[in-house]
């Protein structure tokens, strides 16, 4: 009898267990749920990982949903280029199209007190939003969960790179921030749009976007 009590109770600590792994810390379920689901816009043309991390960021903190912060892990160079674009996405979906280029996977870090807890951390694999092992068995967890959609079809990754051009480079970058820029603009949100815009400015003067980042803000009486 007290064998079967003792079995008993190591089935029950194992079951327990299971569902504590499922269960996300409130800022990890925060950024699930309200950040991961939010819809952007991104063309990013042989940019740098982080800079892309930065620019999907900040459009979740245009839209509402605060900043979205990301941990690199070992092996994992934050300045390896990235190519992709994606229109009215989620960040689920662009994080799962961007990273499977390159060959990198990632997950929101739900630990308790931890630093990192809540963020995005992206590694060498193929997770998709929960460490390699730690998939929600629970199949009402995993419909819940931001599913990353089919990946576009990217036109630009089937052109050449434009190499160690960094005129080009920037030309592009700052292209792609001027639309974003503009379509701030069209939903009203003016403020944003004029930081947007100055950044433009300021980050890469030399370029043609610049000059019509310049436009914008004589139009808007900076």
């Amino acid at each position: 009898m007290r064998r079967q009590l003792l079995g008993a109770g190591v089935v029950a600590v194992g079951v327990c267990a299971l569902i504590a792994a499922e269960k996300d810390t409130q800022l990890a379920a925060n950024t699930r749920a309200k950040k991961l689901t939010v819809k952007v816009t991104v063309d990013f043309k042989d940019e740098m990982l982080d800079e892309c991390m930065k620019e999907i960021s900040r459009q979740l903190d245009d839209a509402g949903a605060g900043s979205l912060s990301a941990a690199y892990d070992i092996g994992v160079s934050k300045n390896q280029r990235v190519t992709y674009a994606g229109k009215d996405q989620t960040v689920a979906e662009v994080l799962d199209g961007m990273l499977k280029k390159n060959g990198l996977g990632y997950f929101v870090v739900s630990k308790d007190k931890d630093r990192y807890d809540g963020w995005v951390k992206i590694t060498r694999g193929n997770e998709r939003g929960w460490p390699a092992g730690q998939e929600p068995k629970d199949k009402a967890v995993a419909k819940a969960a931001p599913k990353a959609g089919p990946e576009p079809k990217d036109k630009a990754a089937d052109k050449p790179a434009a190499g160690d051009d960094d005129k080009d480079r920037a030309e592009k970058s700052a292209a792609s921030k001027l639309e974003f820029a503009r379509s701030l603009l069209k939903d009203g949100k003016t403020e944003r749009a004029k930081q947007r815009l100055q950044e433009i400015v300021t980050q890469y003067p030399n370029t043609k976007a610049a000059e019509e980042a310049k436009k914008e803000l004589d139009k808007l009486g900076k």
